[in-house]
């Protein structure tokens, strides 16, 4: 197994400048609830702050390069992905328009806001209409969860643009969310309503629920659905020789809800 001796900041950048204000780094910045985390992040490892100045960063992936590499982000209200120099100093937009790619951009993204309340001066929101989880694919492609652009994309080796999937049984997705790309090329992802201005109240609404999809050979399949809400973040782990561990962090019904991937959608909301 590969332990990740990277500096907790390259992969936890905050929100800064006018926009979401986010807490300072700690001195203990990981709880460790079990050891095992140890092998996949140095115990020693310290929180640093890498840059600032972003308006609501996601999708944190580490792209190699010989023996360096450089960071993507989303930054969602900006609606770029920025390549970022491990040390913060050197930055450049790697992706305009990295979520929704058309002109009204005033229709689509749910209105975040900075936490403040809204009779502080300080208070601001903004719709979040750009891209938000990146990870890359076994030949080192980056593949993107568009959000408000409602799909799930990918950027070619030569720099072209590819729509993976953008819906399923005929309805659009509404904002994917978080994405995971498993050995052999096939890619799990969450969907929700946060795509669109109304959520789920939206008249553009497509699927009719918050699931895990996934994407192979070019077919959709919905994993799993029922009644959470909002689902996000997701990982994958090995159990068997033939099958895989799921995790989908769910942001209004339990902190998880953790299913093997199966053929049939699963209903329900345990946490695991």
């Amino acid at each position: 197994m590969i332990k990740f001796c990277v500096p907790i900041a390259a992969i936890a950048l905050w929100v800064g400048g006018t926009a979401a204000q986010a807490d300072k780094p700690a001195d203990k910045p990981v709880t460790k609830l079990d050891p095992t985390l140890d092998e996949l992040i140095s115990p020693d490892a310290k929180m640093e702050e890498v840059r600032t100045g972003y308006g609501f960063t996601e999708g944190l992936v580490w792209v190699p390069q010989g023996r360096t590499g450089y960071l993507l982000l989303s930054d969602m209200p900006a609606n770029v992905i920025y390549k970022l120099s491990i040390d913060g100093k050197q930055q450049s937009v790697f992706l305009d328009r990295s979520g929704y790619t058309d002109r009204d951009t005033w229709r689509v993204g749910f209105m975040q806001t900075n936490g403040k309340a809204k009779d502080d001066p300080k208070y601001e929101e903004f719709p979040m209409i750009g891209s938000n989880g990146l990870t890359l694919d076994r030949q080192g492609r980056l593949v993107i969860a568009t959000w408000a652009g409602r799909s799930i994309g990918r950027i070619e080796h030569n720099g072209k643009r590819v729509t993976l999937t953008d819906g399923f049984e005929g309805k659009r997705f509404n904002g994917t969310n978080d994405l995971v790309v498993k050995k052999d090329g096939s890619i799990y992802f969450t969907d929700d309503t946060g795509g669109l201005r109304k959520r789920d109240d939206d008249p553009r609404r497509g699927v009719q629920f918050s699931g895990v999809f996934l994407w192979k050979d070019g077919k959709t399949s919905a994993v799993i659905s029922g009644t959470f809400h909002i689902p996000t973040g997701s990982l994958s782990r090995p159990m068997k020789r033939f099958s895989m561990r799921m995790a989908v962090a769910i942001d209004s019904c339990g902190p998880m809800t953790s299913s093997p991937t199966a053929r049939s959608p699963t209903a329900g909301c345990s946490s695991t």
